[in-house]
């Protein structure tokens, strides 16, 4: 009798997951072209780690994330991995800054002290005098 309950129970949800869609049943076709071409760069420039997220249309964001942070402790990164960005970082404030201007919220003659914390001492605060966005 246990043995024939535990066949039903089993086979009732072999059939449940088999019907209910899953994330990886569904895999963009364009997925596997762009695993590849990750995986030729991360292998062609030795890369020690490199994580990628593509958001299509409104789905849910798809990541593909390669390589270690550490690879003697072998820590795998993932979506929630944190990089450096170095000096690339001035190129997003960059984009930023002129999509504010191109919106009208801010103006390249604006003192760059508007934009500092009220915190700030009047001395370092004359310290920028003049100094425009």
């Amino acid at each position: 009798m246990k043995k024939n309950i535990y066949q039903v129970v089993l086979s009732l949800t072999f059939m449940v997951a088999c019907s209910i869609p899953s994330a990886f049943s569904q895999q963009p076709p364009y997925l596997t072209k762009i695993e590849a071409i990750i995986d030729s760069i991360a292998e062609a420039e030795d890369l020690p780690a490199l994580s990628v997220g593509i958001i299509f249309h409104e789905e849910e964001p798809i990541y593909i994330n390669r390589g270690y942070f550490d690879r003697s402790e072998k820590k795998e990164v993932n979506e929630h991995s944190r990089y450096q960005i170095a000096s690339l970082s001035k190129m997003f404030a960059g984009i930023v800054a002129h999509q504010l201007v191109i919106d009208g919220k801010i103006s390249l003659s604006q003192p760059i002290t508007d934009f500092f914390p009220v915190s700030l001492s009047d001395k370092t605060k004359k310290k920028f005098e003049g100094v425009t966005f």
